[in-house]
């Protein structure tokens, strides 16, 4: 599915745009909108051109995977309330959750309370329940069950 840089408002709303890098609170270096990989690291700036480039390359590699794994017949309200989650998440952890799980099995109802499963952070080591991260499942879900 073509994903375009408006259809991706969902995601960057919740992920904001920071030019400067900053450890989010997994502990991980990340700059522009969300964006996370080894060539980040503390004292990272980027342009805001660079920030929505980069953004839209790993959209387009976490949209190219889910297509790979999502029923074909899918709207694409629904591709990109998973792709916000997903993208939020991790792709491995969205491979072996519950939602594909009811997804593949044409669970279209069950698959879209699975998004109020990930609404918890780490802190210390242990998982608390995220207001910021509730909001955001609830608004990929309302998205998701738009049709």
């Amino acid at each position: 599915m073509k994903i375009e840089f408006e259809d991706t408002e969902i995601i960057r709303s919740f992920e904001g745009l920071y030019t400067t890098s900053y450890l989010c609170p997994a502990n991980v270096w990340t700059c522009g909108y969300g964006c996370t990989g080894s060539d980040i690291k503390e004292g990272t700036v980027w342009t805001e051109e660079y920030c929505k480039e980069r953004f839209m390359e790993e959209i387009n590699k976490f949209s190219s995977k889910l297509e790979k794994v999502l029923p074909s017949n899918i709207s694409k309200n629904k591709f990109i309330a998973i792709l916000s989650l997903t993208y939020n998440i991790g792709f491995p952890a969205f491979m072996a959750s519950t939602m594909l799980k009811k997804l593949k099995l044409g669970d279209w109802g069950g698959a879209a309370e699975e998004f109020l499963v990930w609404t918890k952070i780490t802190v210390k080591g242990k998982k608390v329940f995220s207001k910021g991260l509730h909001l955001r499942r609830k608004t990929e879900q309302m998205l998701y069950l738009k049709g």
